[in-house]
């Protein structure tokens, strides 16, 4: 059987199920940067069989120095995110010992490099890869920026979904009005946003935007606790209008996904953006920012949404309430993301990477 050496940044588990699926057809071994969270990291790795190992453990560093000691028993290396520190370790034996390695992107908003010494590096290691996979055009073009040959580009559509996460059809009015009741959400047209209330998510934005158009929407912003300034902002302009919500489990979250009328990510810079993904899925019109990788992947201006600059109050306001009095323009942005979404999905990304290895191990052998 063929052997596998992946490194990842941390185990999300939109990225361990990849892994776990690749190990059903190779030996797999699989190393993480760091964890976010030891907690959810121990229970997503419960639910798949896959050996994963975090690099931030002495004992992890010990075994990952005993495996590029040995890295030509390995058939192949997969590097997800190659700029961080031990996969560039990792990529430089690569090309010293002459084993294959695969780099996966999967979307980038800052391509160019500016410091010479760096871009050079970028295109050394990069060049002598024997296969990329881009989670978007995004990635094609950073990977076609440091020098990859186009004919070895492996697109796939990035996802954090499940087939099971992705509406089959819009819901009724009787469907979402029951939601709404459950848990709580009181306005004729109900916008939703979700993140960590950290700077450059824009929460701001969509503060200054639900004062401009008042009690006729309502704003529910999902990430925990808010930051003492988007509270102190709220109370200071007695926004009734906006909800602060906790971070939320996903059934629970999905059910305000599906309740709600609008999603809106003011995002002022993100690699991806998978609540994108999420709220399409579930069959949400989305306004974004030219940012927001994920919006300029999957948002086509005027059919499923609207893409605008960063920190536009403005432009955010016309957009909800050109929304808010267009019940038809909603209902077929709504309709375009479901149908969009239904083949976006954790087992594509999986059958892709499987798909280019099963190909290249058989003219390896050849």
């Amino acid at each position: 059987m063929n052997k596998l050496l992946i490194i990842g940044e941390f185990p999300a588990p939109y990225r361990v199920e990849v892994f776990a699926d690749l190990a059903k057809h190779w030996s797999s071994k699989v190393y993480f940067e760091y964890q976010q969270d030891e907690k959810r990291t121990a229970e997503w790795l419960s639910r798949v069989s896959v050996d994963c190992n975090i690099l931030d453990n002495p004992s992890a560093k010990k075994e990952f120095k005993q495996d590029i000691k040995n890295l030509k028993s390995y058939d192949a290396v997969i590097l997800y995110n190659n700029c961080l520190k031990n996969a560039i370790i990792l990529e430089l034996f690569c090309k010293l010992k002459r084993v294959p390695y695969f780099i996966n992107c999967d979307g980038c908003n800052d391509i160019e490099e500016s410091n010479p010494l760096k871009k050079a590096l970028k295109c050394f290691l990069m060049r002598g890869a024997t296969g990329y996979f881009a989670g978007g055009q995004s990635a094609v073009k950073y990977f076609e920026y440091y020098g990859a040959n186009r004919k070895r580009i492996h697109l796939h559509n990035f996802t954090s979904l499940h087939q099971e996460d992705i509406n089959k059809k819009l819901l009724s009015n009787a469907e979402k009005n029951c939601l709404k009741e459950k848990i709580g959400m009181t306005g004729k047209f109900n916008v939703v946003t979700v993140g960590r209330h950290i700077e450059c998510k824009g929460f701001d934005i969509i503060l200054k935007a639900a004062e401009k158009i008042g009690e006729s929407v309502e704003f529910y912003i999902i990430g925990g606790e808010p930051s003492a300034e988007n509270k102190q902002y709220k109370e200071s302009h007695n926004l009734s209008n906006v909800h602060f919500v906790d971070f939320l489990g996903k059934d629970e979250l999905r059910e305000y996904y599906n309740a709600a009328d609008l999603f809106v990510l003011m995002t002022r810079g993100d690699t991806w953006g998978l609540v994108i993904n999420e709220a399409m899925a579930n069959g949400l019109p989305v306004i974004t920012t030219k940012r927001c990788v994920a919006g300029v992947e999957l948002i086509k201006d005027g059919e499923n949404g609207y893409i605008i600059d960063v920190d536009d109050t403005e432009a955010l306001v016309n957009k909800i309430l050109t929304l808010r009095d267009n019940e038809e323009l909603c209902r077929q942005m709504s309709l375009t993301n479901i149908n969009k979404m239904q083949t976006n999905t954790i087992d594509q990304i999986a059958k892709n990477h499987i798909q280019v290895l099963e190909s290249f191990f058989k003219e390896k052998k050849q």
